[in-house]
């Protein structure tokens, strides 16, 4: 049995607190509801993503996120890419998202970003470009 290869884009988020570990029950990150253009604009550019908001109480000062690459489920690169970053103290909007296949092409970019009312902050990583890829998505925090 032949085995395909697979990429799982994962999206792990510490928050990590400035004042030691506390947490808040108002903390909060789920699916972004985008705009009918929001929607149209992203999807010109990526086959697959996600879009989620969130909203902290807590004395947050920074968020971690990587990829990681996945074959016939086991992990093969534990952080492909990875970015932190300074969040804004109440809320904010992270993007994960994979650019459309384009015939001929080796490589596909897998694209994370946060926004919030400081800005913009992004990374791009180029992973051969596979058939039949799987994603997947997981919060922790």
């Amino acid at each position: 049995m032949k085995k395909k290869p697979s990429i799982s884009v994962v999206l792990l988020i510490f928050l990590l607190s400035a004042c030691g570990n506390s947490t808040s029950q108002s903390d909060v990150i789920s699916p972004a509801e985008l705009t009918e253009r929001e929607d149209a604009i992203i999807s010109t550019i990526s086959d697959e993503s996600f879009v989620f908001d969130y909203k902290i109480e807590a004395e947050y000062e920074e968020v971690s996120m990587w990829m990681e690459k996945y074959e016939s489920g086991k992990l093969v690169d534990d952080k492909i890419n990875e970015m932190t970053t300074q969040v804004a103290k109440e809320s904010g909007t992270i993007i994960l998202a994979k650019s459309k296949a384009n015939e001929g092409e080796t490589k596909q970019n897998y694209y994370i970003g946060v926004s919030d009312e400081n800005g913009l902050t992004s990374m791009v990583a180029a992973e051969e470009k596979l058939d039949n890829t799987e994603y997947s998505s997981g919060v922790s925090g």
